[in-house]
């Protein structure tokens, strides 16, 4: 099964200005989460068991939520921290 990897509004502005470096390394780890997304990155300390951060690289991390009822994978917020 594949999860497809949506990005809300906000965090669709914040990975628009991403060097070109840093969008290799996120479009890598999409593809981890396209696959599957529990095994990447690690459960947030106070979030939800869904809400998840993961690096892309060395350039900065992304929140994330797992949608298992709905397949999809949801990124609320990319930092990049270049």
């Amino acid at each position: 099964m594949s999860y497809p990897v949506v990005y809300d509004a906000p965090a669709a502005r914040q990975k628009a200005t991403l060097p070109s470096s840093a969008i290799g390394a996120l479009n890598a780890l999409e593809s981890a989460l396209e696959r599957d997304p529990w095994a990447v990155g690690s459960r947030m300390h106070s979030g939800l068991k869904t809400m998840r951060e993961a690096a892309f690289g060395s350039f900065g991390f992304i929140t994330f939520v797992i949608e298992d009822s709905r397949v999809r994978v949801t990124v609320m917020n990319v930092v990049w921290t270049g």
